[in-house]
Parts: structure tokens; sequence; C-alpha cells
């Protein structure tokens, strides 16, 4: 009986996962991957890593990919600008704001850092 029921448990988690992919929710950061926010901001991941963008609490769906947020608004108080660049904590992940908005953005449950310009040599 107990084999039984842990193949139930799994297919049901499955079934969910599969669900929950499909809403456009994934569990990694995609390289060339287009995402948005609850309150319509847009970001691009530039570099990619395993683990997985958010708005607080809120997972980030992929452009076009699911049914939007259907009343779920921005946790965040922080404004996103449009070309700023942020990166992960330990640099694994970075993306590009491509339409401007509020977001608390996180990766994988940590604050996502402004990415600061490069230094460029002189050019004379």
């Amino acid at each position: 009986m107990t084999g039984n029921k842990t193949h139930f448990i799994l297919i049901q988690f499955l079934v969910f996962l599969t669900n929950y992919v499909k809403a456009g929710f994934i569990l990694m950061a995609e390289a060339g991957k287009r995402y948005i926010t609850p309150s319509g901001a847009e970001l691009i991941v530039t570099k990619g890593g395993a683990g997985n963008l958010s708005d607080g609490e809120t997972p980030l769906q992929i452009k076009d990919a699911g049914d939007g947020y259907d009343g779920i608004s921005s946790e965040g108080t922080d404004a996103l600008s449009l070309g700023k660049r942020f990166q992960s904590k330990d640099g694994s992940v970075t993306v590009l704001v491509t339409k401007a908005g509020v977001c608390n953005l996180q990766y994988d449950g940590e604050p996502m850092e402004i990415q600061q310009p490069r230094k460029l040599p002189s050019s004379d």
C-alpha cells in the first residue's frame, strides 16, 4: 500500500509541476528569455542560472507564456528604470530592464543588486 501511495503522490507532483511550467512559471532563469512582473515591468535575462526570478514571493512569468497574474499586484516598492542591469549577489545571473515598473526583484529569494557600469579605457 505504501508503494502505491508514494507513486500516487509522485504523479500528483509531476502534474502540478507540468501545470506550473505551462502557466509560464519556470524553475530557472534562462538567458535570452523575457520576463514580466505583476506591475508590468519587463526584463530580459542576459546571463542565466539555475535559480528563479521573483517579485518578492511571486515568481516572474515568461512574457506571453501565461494567463497573467490575475489580480496579483507587485510587492515591490523599488522602481526598475529602463536600461538598468541587475545581478544576483553571487553574480551568476544578470537581467536588463526593457520596460520600467515597480518590483522587489529577487533571485532565489535574495534581492538583486544594480550592476555598476564598467569603466572603459580612455580613447586618447
